[in-house]
């Protein structure tokens, strides 16, 4: 497995339910150790909500979660 040295991240995936109704809680926590983990963050982030949005939709429309 390759290590990423520039930032340290983690997912947390969580499906609650809640009288017949269920959603998906979806929580990051990123730390970037240098200038290139700092920068790839900064190009990232704009496009980081549409896309976890998106691959969550997919997978609850195809029953994963």
């Amino acid at each position: 497995m390759k290590v990423a040295r520039h930032l340290d991240f983690r997912v947390s995936v969580r499906k609650l339910a809640d009288a017949g109704a269920s959603c998906v809680m979806l929580s990051t926590v990123v730390s970037p150790h240098n200038v290139v983990g700092k920068a790839y963050l900064l190009a990232i982030l704009p496009f980081h909500r549409l896309g976890v949005r998106k691959l969550l939709s997919n997978a609850v429309l195809a029953g994963r979660i």
